[in-house]
């Protein structure tokens, strides 16, 4: 009687093997060879408010997040909140990232703005969102060079296009860290 438990587990075992297909067992989009490694380090964040200018911008990025869904996903930076400072209604929107290192925030190492987003925010309205700005392996700096340094990637909005047609820019985005704001 005892021999019958681990047999069915056994025969039950070798039936699932027996059943799947070999083209299935080796196209896993996970199996790409070795698993990478990355030598930097990162954190992400909304552009600083310890940055000049911060309180006069028209739009701010409340949230950001970021994450993958599962181990063969690329590591995702979203915007996840958005904040209207304007009195006028805002249509559409374009994002920077920003990548600095650790040892220097006010001199980006790499940059990139997105595509044109159509948000549609009223006046000074906050909302959530769930905007792609960058897949972490897309950033050449830390998939191609993979230095061994620590890294803060920020996203500030950079361009807004209102919807009486005007369009605003941030053209000296980044600014500088204000030591003034700083709070330890």
């Amino acid at each position: 009687m005892r021999l019958k438990v681990p047999f069915s587990i056994l025969a039950l075992a070798c039936a699932l093997a027996l059943g799947a297909s070999p083209a299935e067992a080796q196209t896993s989009p996970c199996q790409s060879g070795q698993p990478s490694t990355h030598k930097w380090r990162l954190t992400f964040t909304r552009y600083h408010h310890w940055r000049a200018g911060y309180e006069s911008l028209p739009l701010q990025v409340v949230n950001a997040s970021g994450g993958k869904l599962g181990p063969c996903e690329k590591f995702k930076i979203l915007v996840s909140s958005l904040k209207s400072q304007s009195p006028k209604a805002v249509k559409a929107v374009k994002f920077n990232w920003y990548l600095f290192n650790v040892n220097d925030l006010d001199k980006a190492v790499a940059t990139e703005q997105t595509a044109l987003v159509e948000v549609n925010l009223a006046p000074r309205e906050q909302r959530a969102f769930d905007i792609l700005i960058v897949n972490l392996d897309d950033i050449p700096l830390l998939r191609d060079e993979n230095p061994n340094e620590e890294f803060r990637l920020e996203v500030a909005v950079t361009e807004i296009h209102y919807e009486d047609g005007s369009v605003w820019e941030g053209k000296s985005l980044p600014e500088k860290i204000d030591p003034s704001k700083v709070r330890y």
